[in-house]
């Protein structure tokens, strides 16, 4: 079956680097413990098993894809046990912003590990729609592309010209829909306390909607 076509694929995965690992599945979840002494150790380990399990499924007659959360490098039971959490966070996090078949790691995650530990609380919904709203409901109203542009501009380091080029539009356009963006806001898109609070609600917002 399935778990034992990943249970053989893991082994091959471990003998290839003579490691010995401990494993067990969960919640239909397989959870594994594998020594690494650094992050580029662990990248690789991560490739190598993470297509193991996938040719292994594939080889199964299976079309499912391996999702994987890496928690941060630790030592002793007790940094097992964290690592295990990060790992876990890192999972559910990974699944809800880019779907199946990804690997996400823990530390790589930066400001969603933020928002996920937050997400409970009622501020930071109003906190995205306070912030986001007007626009959101401007590009409902107008078919226009608000949101994105400022996503695009965040992305490309708030530079007009990249965020044009990733948005395939002239840079005039960009600059059109950021005036738009601060009228309707009534922001000041040149304040890096504004730029920093409109970065986040994104972020928030992508991840709420996942």
């Amino acid at each position: 079956g399935r778990w034992a076509a990943l249970e053989e694929g893991l082994h091959r995965a471990a003998r290839a680097r003579n490691a010995r690992i401990l494993w067990r599945v969960r919640n239909a979840s397989a959870e594994i413990v594998w020594p690494a002494e650094d992050d580029a150790e662990v990248a690789a380990i991560v490739r190598e098993v993470r297509d193991e399990l996938n040719n292994a499924l594939a080889v199964n007659g299976s079309t499912e894809v391996v999702s994987m959360g890496v928690g941060r490098i630790r030592s002793g039971l007790d940094g097992i046990r964290q690592s295990h959490q990060d790992a876990r966070q890192a999972l559910t996090i990974g699944r809800r912003l880019y779907g199946p078949g990804k690997v996400t790691l823990f530390e790589k995650l930066g400001v969603y590990r933020l928002i996920y530990a937050a997400e409970h609380l009622p501020e930071l919904v109003t906190f995205q729609e306070e912030a986001l709203g007007p626009l959101i409901e401007y590009d409902r109203a107008h078919g226009a592309e608000l949101i994105r542009t400022l996503e695009a501009f965040f992305t490309a380091n708030c530079s007009p010209k990249e965020a044009a080029s990733l948005l395939h539009v002239h840079r005039n356009t960009v600059l059109y829909r950021l005036d738009r963006i601060a009228e309707i806001t009534g922001l000041d898109l040149n304040s890096s306390d504004i730029r920093l609070r409109l970065h986040l609600a994104l972020h928030v917002r992508l991840a709420l909607s996942a």
